[in-house]
């Protein structure tokens, strides 16, 4: 027995304040988690490269927050966009920004 197609003309029903709640806690969870990630990655990539001061790592990983922070992108697209930055993270022109940055936050870049 076929279920009838939903009418595609009619709007999708509305998720509860409940549902919605655990929806946007789950997606600050995920956003969390990505972004701790990233922070690590970040510092991996530069004890790698011979950072070694924990003030640099330090400043690295406030860099990276600030230049990932997603607060005034949508809700929906914030996952998708810290993806996208992990990715990034190793090109050599977001190096550059988190250097400058790193800079700003503790008046020393990573070299």
């Amino acid at each position: 027995m076929e279920l009838p197609l939903p009418d595609l003309n009619q709007p999708a029903p509305a998720l509860t304040d409940a549902e919605l709640a655990q929806e946007t806690e789950a997606n600050a969870a995920e956003c969390a988690r990505i972004l701790f990630e990233i922070c690590e990655e970040a510092k991996t990539v530069a004890r790698n490269a011979g950072v070694t001061d924990p003030r640099i790592l330090s400043n690295i990983e406030d860099a990276v927050k600030y230049l990932a922070d997603v607060e005034e992108v949508q809700e929906e697209a914030r996952i998708p966009v810290l993806r996208q930055f992990f990715i990034d993270l190793h090109q050599t022109d977001l190096w550059v920004k988190i250097d400058k940055e790193c800079k700003r936050w503790g008046g020393r870049g990573i070299c």
